[in-house]
């Protein structure tokens, strides 16, 4: 039985400072990269708020590693659930969570069973072409809301060949705040890599759509994240909901 905190032993008063600091430095990349990794999933932003401090927590509960990254992923999720629920969006949450749980599941398993020398026989080159294929799949997926063109569904190919041919359909105002984005980011950590960045990005995002109502221009936009934690409970059977959507159609 593993012991709760065990990362924690030995810890020092004087180490404080820096700790909540690192803390701090952890809460302003995680904020706008979980509300990101939602997007990309596929699931309400707000889910990656749900989401980000679980695996915090229970990584410094169970883990061993005073150094590993922690923190929601996205992009296998919305490559798996979406090639399941591709004609069934209503269900796009349920299957993630599921998914979410099933991985723990499987993860907790291999740990008690001490699985991790299998990692070792996974080569570099294997692991290099996972983590770019992975890169394209996350670029592909967002290239369409940077435009504010529809992206499609499909593999890769079928994604990018469908975002081509939609370009002509380009919204100006949509690629000029991302683009604008995108060069504040690397100009704020070349100027001072100090400043969390991403969050900056979101801060004056949020704030120019506010002053600006940008909204009313065409630029499409979050929209209101609910507060507080979601009530626990089971998903809908997906009888129920598409009954329920039938008889709501019907009326």
């Amino acid at each position: 039985m593993p012991t709760l905190f065990a990362s924690l032993r030995g810890c020092q008063r004087g180490w404080l400072r820096s700790d909540l600091l690192a803390g701090l430095t952890v809460w302003a990349i995680l904020i706008p990269e979980a509300l990101a990794y939602a997007s990309i999933s596929g699931a309400s932003p707000v889910v990656g708020l749900y989401a980000a401090p679980g695996a915090l927590i229970l990584y410094a509960a169970l883990g061993s590693s005073r150094t590993v990254v922690v923190g929601p992923m996205a992009a296998l999720s919305a490559a798996t659930v979406g090639d399941l629920v591709a004609h069934s969006g209503g269900q796009f949450l349920a299957f993630t969570t599921g998914l979410a749980i099933t991985t723990g599941i499987a993860a907790l398993l291999a740990g008690i069973l001490r699985l991790g020398f299998l990692a070792s026989f996974i080569s570099e080159p294997v692991l290099k072409c996972f983590i770019v294929g992975l890169a394209l799949t996350v670029i592909v997926g967002q290239v369409p809301k940077l435009f504010g063109v529809d992206g499609g569904d499909g593999d890769f190919f079928q994604q990018a060949w469908e975002t081509i041919g939609n370009l002509g359909e380009t919204s100006g105002i949509t690629i000029l705040v991302g683009g604008l984005s995108l060069a504040l980011v690397p100009a704020l950590k070349r100027w001072n890599p100090a400043i969390p960045a991403s969050l900056v990005a979101v801060a004056l995002g949020i704030a120019a759509v506010h002053v600006f109502s940008l909204d009313d221009h065409g630029l499409e936009i979050v929209g209101h994240v609910d507060s507080g934690l979601p009530s626990l409970g089971g998903p809908a059977s997906p009888s129920t909901t598409t009954g329920g959507s039938r008889r709501a159609g019907s009326a």
